[in-house]
């Protein structure tokens, strides 16, 4: 890869907008209005919004949710309200204190997500660690959808009290109403529904906001230009009938250009994803007055090679501070390796001694930490344990002895085995 190459992956599309925003209204608690745009974000509303008065400008400020009664972010609104419920484990599971058919109801007061509105009643939902819970406003009050799972001698089995707080209170003119609440699910998309037929068989209006923000490409991908530098440490086994190459270890450094194009899960928030990585290594070794095991000298080597790795790893991100994230990540390495090793003789040794890297396809493990800061800018380690291939070797015999003079001799490949350690810097175009 041509150097004018590697700097155009790394600097061509810096200026490409990396964030996506909404525009915004917020309401504060004092009723002061504020009229921006807001970076979207995922399920849960965060405690933190990145807040901009304008789009043209890269100066933004952080607003903390608490601060406010009602906020429209796109399509997507949410409204301060009190409300009952009980705090369950990861997916609806009762805690072990109330694992029981009766509800442990606390009061709150937060955000709601608003899913839809009719002239009498609002769907709305409240998400926390990872479970959504419903709510029903009627005027001035919430009422709480109540569904949890308990355990029982280890099997699990699903409360649906919401099914019956939905016939009792909203069958009136619903059509097919004598199969329809044993079929509510309790889900976004089922109670939805049951509340748009509701609202059309008593003619009520109805206004439907946005679940969740439309994730555009700059949402669902990251795309990121790395160089890189990095150490490459050589090993050979044994298992060769070569006499002229028997150093066990051998060090050098090589730099490398690359690309990561990652792939977010679920949410438009840095939180894990999947990363498709390309890397370009290249090195230019020359070590003088190197020797081999066997005492016939060399008075230089030349080790050139060209490595490339395609690489499949799962991230996650911890984030700390206000946009800068750790993360770790580890997968499968593909790589296909190329190359010579040049070795000039001694004047007491005429012989030379060349080593070809056979073309190689390996899989191997991979694993990296690293730090985004500022959102944008990558700081990585990388670590290759093992790469593995092999070395042909091909001896032209100079010195007139044993009838040998000028003849080429193959000898049986021999086995190499790499590790590669990367420290590599990245920025994000999107």
């Amino acid at each position: 890869m041509k150097p004018l190459t590697i700097l155009f992956l790394f600097f061509s599309t810096i200026i490409c907008s990396q964030n996506s925003f909404r525009k915004a209204s917020l309401l504060t608690k004092d009723n002061v209005k504020i009229m921006g745009y807001v970076k979207t974000f995922g399920a849960e509303l965060p405690n933190d919004l990145v807040f901009k008065k304008d789009l043209s400008t890269n100066a933004y400020e952080i607003l903390n949710t608490n601060n406010f009664k009602e906020l429209k972010v796109g399509n997507s609104k949410f409204i301060l309200g009190k409300v009952s419920f009980e705090t369950l484990n990861p997916k609806m599971m009762a805690q072990k204190e109330h694992n029981t058919k009766s509800f442990n109801l606390t009061e709150k007061e937060c955000l709601l997500k608003v899913i839809l509105e009719t002239d009498q009643i609002s769907l709305l939902s409240y998400n926390e660690n990872n479970n959504e819970y419903f709510f029903i406003k009627n005027g001035n009050t919430f009422e709480f959808l109540r569904y949890k799972v308990i355990l029982a001698n280890t099997k699990k089995i699903e409360i649906k009290h919401y099914r019956n707080q939905l016939a009792k209170n909203y069958a009136k003119n619903v059509k097919g109403k004598e199969k329809i609440f044993s079929k509510i699910k309790y889900d976004f998309n089922s109670l939805k529904n049951f509340f748009e037929r509701y609202a059309k068989s008593n003619n009520l209006s109805i206004k439907k906001h946005n679940y969740s923000f439309d994730r555009n490409f700059k949402n669902i991908f990251n795309l990121t230009p790395k160089l890189g530098y990095s150490q490459l440490n050589q090993s050979y086994v044994a298992d060769t009938n070569s006499q002229f190459f028997k150093k066990t270890n051998n060090s050098s450094f090589a730099f490398n250009a690359g690309i990561d194009l990652e792939y977010f899960f679920n949410t438009i928030e840095k939180k894990s994803s999947l990363v498709f990585s390309y890397k370009y290594y290249v090195n230019t070794n020359i070590e003088d007055d190197f020797s081999t095991d066997n005492s016939n000298g060399y008075s230089r080597i030349d080790d050139e090679f060209q490595i490339n790795t395609f690489g499949l790893n799962y991230r996650h991100y911890f984030k700390f501070g206000k946009k800068n994230y750790f993360y770790a990540d580890a997968g499968l390495t593909f790589n296909k390796t190329k190359g010579n090793v040049n070795f000039f003789p001694l004047a007491n040794n005429p012989n030379s001694l060349n080593l070809n890297y056979s073309p190689s396809s390996q899989m191997a493990f991979n694993c990296s930490l690293g730090c985004v800061i500022l959102d944008n800018l990558y700081l990585e380690i990388n670590y290759i344990p093992s790469l593995n291939g092999k070395l042909n070797s091909e001896v032209l015999f100079g010195a007139p002895s044993s009838g040998n003079e000028g003849r080429l001799i193959r000898f049986e490949e021999d086995n190499k085995r790499d590790n590669i350690f990367n420290l590599s810097l990245g920025y994000s175009i999107f």
